[in-house]
């Protein structure tokens, strides 16, 4: 939705909303590049190693992957040729949500993040004084047999049960939970609905190690064989 700014000026996209603040002097141009990189880390990177994660898992468990497969399948076959997914399409994708979910449970996008306490925290024993920052983990849950019954297996089912607050936590959670939280969905779900529906993929380096630095990348880039379905 447009609008217009004070003195008239029009509101546009965030990059032309920084360089109208560079301009004014609101903000400097160092700031201009941290809003821009950030963007690339949160709104790119973590989606496409979440997608990465998730051929991955589908690569290891062909089970599941025939699953996912019929789900798709199941789709297509009701839709005209080239004819594009709906939402009511997407709302179907439910055992494919479930396998993106526990790939990022296993391979969370990011690792943590800080969080400022507005008040002392008394934890354990412990007190958390306020001002402090505290780093939570994804790993700090995500791992934890309380809340995942044989958390370093592979199991997608799991998140037909309803999962307690703040326990599955690849975009946070709360009030500061992750604002592309739906639009990464979306494209999860909708570029593994083209490639599943159109390709023949395996992985090259089938035990590839993933690499943290500062974000979790696999080793090699995770390269694949590729072949377009026979139709």
């Amino acid at each position: 939705m447009e609008g217009r700014l004070e003195g008239g000026e029009e509101e546009g996209m965030l990059m032309s909303r920084l360089v109208a603040g560079l301009i004014r002097g609101e903000i400097s141009e160092e700031e201009v590049v941290d809003n821009v990189v950030l963007l690339i880390f949160a709104a790119h990177d973590t989606t496409s190693f979440a997608i990465s994660m998730t051929f991955r898992m589908l690569a290891d468990h062909p089970n599941c992957y025939s699953l996912l497969l019929q789900e798709h399948t199941d789709i297509v076959s009701n839709k005209r040729l080239g004819e594009n997914l709906t939402m009511e399409d997407i709302k179907k994708l439910k055992y494919t949500w479930q396998v993106a979910r526990e790939s990022m449970r296993l391979f969370p996008p990011i690792f943590g993040s800080y969080r400022k306490a507005i008040a002392d925290i008394e934890y354990e024993g412990f007190t958390i004084p306020r001002g402090w920052k505290v780093l939570w983990t994804a790993y700090g849950t995500h791992y934890n047999a309380e809340y995942f019954q044989d958390p370093l297996s592979f199991n997608p089912s799991r998140f037909e049960e309803t999962i307690p607050p703040y326990v599955f936590v690849p975009f946070g959670g709360g009030p500061r939970v992750c604002a592309g939280y739906q639009l990464a969905k979306l494209n999860i779900l909708i570029f593994v609905h083209f490639v599943i529906t159109h390709y023949d993929w395996s992985l090259v380096y089938p035990d590839e190690p993933i690499t943290v630095d500062p974000l979790p990348f696999p080793a090699h880039g995770m390269p694949i064989k590729i072949s377009s379905k026979l139709l």
